[in-house]
């Protein structure tokens, strides 16, 4: 009867944990089509006639960069509280300040203020770290033969969100689509959604980490802290590396794309969405059900060295798509590399952790890609916008490179380990 009511509880926590992620990145999925559109599109008002695209693309970076840039230094606080304080506290925290974000990100939009949108993505910065905890609590209540599946888990709701998102956001900010159609509506929607994710968070998520009453100081500087001891250690060492190698191809990749497709297909923010919908479910398919056989039967290094290889050969052919019909054709196989390499790295990471800093060991490996999805818009903002084909160059080479490096620490780990 114990096991019943425990498999029972594990699953109701289970469903609670996919519920939540597929809305938090919902919500994040809304307004992501919408920055290129609300940068480039010279009818916004903006940015005064004549504005250099090359201007353009470094807002542009500065606005996709700044919510990564503030995950790198809150992610691993974050976690690291979590671990201490307990899940659920951390999670209502985080997402009532995602939800001042959005509200603040209304106003940017309405009065036309960077300013405003600035702010709104620190706030959501900080917010990010539920991820890192969400994350946290599928460790917690899975062993080491279940945790491949719950991480794939994990991704498939953020894929199915990031499906869901853009698709609703294109079509939100379409007037010809909806009467009431507009940049900001996608923004009032998101701030509802979160609402609902407090809630589930407050009603339906049972804590899974036990609290510990005593006094934990924390200051800007731990989440560094954090990761320099997550580097001395040789098996998370290299799998930091390769996480962050990665994410900055794939970010370069995945969020200045459709820059050059709206130069080479002429792609408007309903196509960017709908893009983006369609990407992201393909991943979310991918992490549910097409890639639990291989993740079931094949080691994690040979998926990861191997997903990363056959990502970044994949991307550099995207340079030779001359039709915007190839473009829906070519797409599915890369987005089915990229869910497989994802929740490998989380759960070869997860593993290497000691059981009792999950929280900290994940939000360090949030941490580090958000400093990838950081740099990559940051200071390739302009350079997008003068060389549109550029991320997938740089994005197939950041690719081939994480391979080339996993490969070496896989072939020195095989060597040592033979008598």
């Amino acid at each position: 009867m114990d096991k019943i009511e425990t498999s029972f509880k594990k699953k109701g926590v289970l469903f609670t944990l996919i519920a939540i992620t597929f809305i938090d990145y919902m919500s994040i999925g809304l307004v992501y089509p919408l920055f290129t559109s609300l940068v480039f599109d010279q009818k916004t008002g903006f940015f005064p006639p004549g504005t250099s695209d090359a201007f353009r693309g470094l807002v542009l970076g500065v606005l996709f960069s700044l919510m990564p840039l503030v995950q790198f230094f809150s992610a691993p606080i974050i976690g690291f509280l979590s671990d201490r304080k307990g899940r659920k506290t951390l999670l209502l925290v985080t997402l009532t300040i995602g939800l001042i974000a959005y509200c603040i990100s209304v106003a940017g939009v309405h009065s036309k203020s960077l300013s405003l949108l600035i702010i709104s993505r620190i706030l959501l910065g900080v917010s990010g770290g539920s991820a890192a905890i969400v994350q946290a609590v599928f460790a917690d209540i899975s062993n080491e033969e279940e945790k491949s599946s719950y991480f794939s888990l994990f991704n498939m709701a953020l894929g199915a969100g990031l499906t869901v998102g853009p698709f609703v956001g294109g079509k939100f900010s379409d007037p010809s689509f909806f009467s009431m159609g507009s940049y900001e509506l996608p923004f009032w929607f998101a701030s509802v959604i979160i609402c609902i994710n407090i809630l589930l968070v407050l009603f339906f998520l049972e804590e899974t980490k036990q609290v510990e009453n005593n006094f934990t100081p924390i200051e800007l500087i731990s989440g560094m802290r954090h990761i320099q001891e997550a580097l001395y250690l040789p098996g998370l060492r290299i799998l930091f590396v390769c996480a962050f190698i990665f994410s900055f191809g794939w970010s370069f990749f995945i969020e200045f794309v459709p820059v050059y497709m709206m130069g080479k297909y002429a792609f408007r923010s309903p196509d960017i969405g709908t893009f983006y919908a369609y990407s992201s479910g393909v991943y979310a398919l991918s992490c549910g059900v097409l890639i639990r056989p291989i993740i079931k039967h094949v080691s994690s290094y040979h998926v990861l060295f191997f997903g990363l290889l056959f990502c970044g050969s994949y991307v550099l052919g995207f340079l030779f798509i001359e039709s915007a019909f190839y473009v829906w054709v070519y797409f599915p196989f890369l987005l089915f590399l990229v869910a497989l390499i994802f929740p490998t790295l989380t759960t070869m990471i997860s593993q290497e952790a000691m059981q009792n800093s999950q929280g900290k060991t994940l939000g360090i490996l949030q941490s580090v890609q958000s400093m990838a999805f950081a740099i990559s818009p940051l200071f390739s903002g302009p350079l997008v916008g003068l060389y549109p084909f550029m991320p997938i160059v740089i994005g197939s080479f950041s690719m081939l490179a994480a391979s080339a490096v996993f490969g070496c620490f896989f072939s020195v780990k095989k060597s040592i380990e033979k008598p």
